[in-house]
């Protein structure tokens, strides 16, 4: 079976959900951008912890090139103190406008120790697009949160992506690192870097996915838009494979590894066949499912057969939009295939997804508030 945590989101207004008692030691941010000079991601993390450092790790590639969604990321980590109760934010990008990836709104904490520091952009350049985690650490090694008493969250964290030129923001909260199985709300392990499978508290959502013919009551039904008046992007991250338990995981299969996760995204009709319906309840024929390797963001356009598929300019379904089941498939041989943990079988892949909807022909300037929380729609666990 195949997991997948999926996200609509508000655009414009954040929608965040509970994520529960949490004593995370680990959190991700699963999808960061500067695809752009006008766009950067507003990164905000909040520590009540002990330990006296944060580890950052940034997973970029280049946007816009050849191979985008399969190639690997580059990585590059660095450490920074912090104190109990401490807040900072910054943008990844480092645009010049939001900080230059120093510790924004007047913070006066003392950053200066570590690489490039006190600034905590990542060092890759602009166009580029990614993921990030953060730990708790003590003399550059990752160690277990101490917490306060009573506290609660350990490790919190939000994004907003911010397009300057337009003002227009959308975002959510970061991924905590996994429960154990008892849900004791601790690691199964110091640092397990799995965040595929939280069960402790609401908030996350996931439905499970068969590998064959659909599930159609566990599946996301993905609402399109007309392409002539909105761009619809789906932000795809392949997180580490497992099961409703956190297993003792390889190194080589966290998500401090993430070029050695992959999954393949779809959308197929009621059949299984790749495919999605038109207004009037037909099915069309779309295109073979687009593989993902670190992170990636897929067209809605290119999902569904690109150039000569149903939604381009010249397509029955360009002016009209329809709908089509989200499916995630087996992504084949992208990258070496990582060791599992034990009792999670070789099909298993799981994924943080999210869906934006814009604006971009006369009659939806800008950022169009139309997102929708999955939660919702089939509840949380």
């Amino acid at each position: 079976m195949r997991r997948i945590l999926l996200t609509l989101f508000l655009v414009s207004v954040m929608l965040v959900a509970s994520i529960g008692t949490a004593k995370a030691e680990s959190i991700l941010f699963p999808y960061i951008a500067n695809t752009t000079a006008a766009l950067d991601t507003v990164i905000t993390v909040i520590h009540a912890s002990a330990q006296p450092q944060l580890h950052f790790r940034y997973f970029t590639k280049a946007a816009g090139v050849a191979n985008e969604a399969i190639n690997p990321c580059n990585e590059y980590d660095f450490y920074r103190p912090t104190t109990m109760n401490d807040m900072v934010t910054f943008a990844v990008g480092g645009n010049a406008g939001l900080g230059g990836g120093n510790a924004m709104f007047g913070d006066t904490t003392n950053y200066n120790v570590g690489v490039g520091a006190p600034n905590f952009a990542h060092i890759h350049g602009s166009g580029r697009f990614g993921l990030l985690l953060v730990t708790t650490a003590n003399a550059n090694i990752d160690v277990a949160a101490i917490a306060a008493p009573g506290s609660i969250a350990l490790l919190d964290a939000e994004a907003s992506l911010y397009d300057i030129a337009t003002g227009a923001m959308w975002g959510y909260r970061g991924l905590p690192s996994n429960a154990d199985a008892a849900g004791a709300g601790v690691a199964a392990t110091i640092n397990s870097f799995a965040f595929a499978t939280w069960t402790h508290g609401a908030g996350v959502t996931f439905a499970t996915l068969s590998e064959q013919i659909p599930a159609l009551g566990a599946m996301p039904r993905l609402g399109i838009y007309p392409p002539n008046q909105f761009t619809t992007r789906l932000f795809v991250t392949p997180l580490v494979r497992g099961q409703a338990a956190v297993f003792a995981l390889p190194g080589s299969v966290d998500m401090r590894t993430p070029n050695l996760n992959s999954t393949a995204a779809q959308i197929v009709d009621a059949t299984g066949a790749a495919a999605m319906y038109d207004r009037n309840e037909q099915p069309v024929s779309g295109a073979g499912p687009l593989t993902v390797r670190c992170v990636g963001r897929l067209g809605i356009v290119d999902l569904v057969g690109g150039g000569i598929g149903p939604l381009a300019p010249t397509g029955p379904l360009f002016a009209t939009g329809g709908w089509g089941y989200f499916d995630l498939t087996d992504p084949g041989a992208v990258a070496p295939a990582p060791p599992l943990g034990a009792g999670a079988p070789a099909t298993d892949h799981q994924a943080w997804v999210a869906d934006l909807k814009f604006g971009n022909v006369t009659g939806m300037t800008g950022m169009v508030n139309d997102g929708k929380n999955m939660c919702d729609w089939f509840g949380c666990r």
